[in-house]
């Protein structure tokens, strides 16, 4: 049903895992009618209630949630991706653990919405943090798509270019992809342009 198809969509957004709560702020929906809308969905088990924790769904196949998420309209996609970001925060300001990771995925999906500084910070957080626990593979895809998004406009803050490109090159070394020299070289000759002595060294 439209109203089942609604919600899986904006839940298709938040991820294979999803919650009520989350998903009842960032529709302005209550709970309860949520609950509702789902009804169909979890007896043809097109999502399925987890056992761990009340409220909690995740998609039944991976599948089901692309063609959802596929089906939503660019601009639509992206302003559910900065709400879904804008909650989760609100999560973490509670004092709920929220990854950065998945605060660097919704706010990078959610360009040109918000604010590009914002998103590629919480990607440089994610990426460090990933960093400290030797996942490698996953800071080089974080800081690459940060790298990405500077299209829509850093060109006024080389310090962050910079920086961008001397970790994601710091990252590929200790993975040995050969084409790290050249984020190095770049970062590098970014730095003494704009006399950033800290980062040089």
């Amino acid at each position: 049903p439209d109203t089942s198809r609604a919600a899986l969509a904006v839940a298709a957004v938040i991820g294979h895992d999803f919650d009520l709560g989350l998903l009842s702020r960032v529709t302005g929906q209550g709970a309860e009618q949520l609950l509702e809308a789902l009804d169909s969905s979890l007896a043809n088990e097109s999502i399925v209630a987890s056992s761990q924790a009340p409220g909690a769904f995740a998609f039944a196949h991976e599948l089901i949630r692309e063609v959802l998420y596929a089906e939503l309209p660019a601009s639509e996609r992206c302003r559910l991706h900065f709400q879904v970001g804008q909650a989760l925060e609100a999560r973490r300001a509670a004092g709920i653990q929220i990854p950065s990771t998945e605060l660097a995925h919704h706010f990078l999906s959610a360009l040109p919405h918000g604010d590009l500084r914002y998103a590629i910070g919480h990607a440089r957080a994610a990426a460090g943090a990933a960093m400290r626990m030797a996942a490698h593979v996953d800071a080089r895809l974080l800081l690459t798509r940060a790298l990405e998004a500077v299209k829509f406009g850093l060109d006024s803050e080389p310090a962050t270019l910079t920086a961008l490109l001397l970790e994601l090159a710091l990252c590929e070394r200790v993975l040995g992809t050969p084409g790290y020299s050249d984020h190095l070289k770049r970062g590098v000759a970014l730095a003494r342009q704009h006399r950033l002595g800290t980062m040089l060294a």
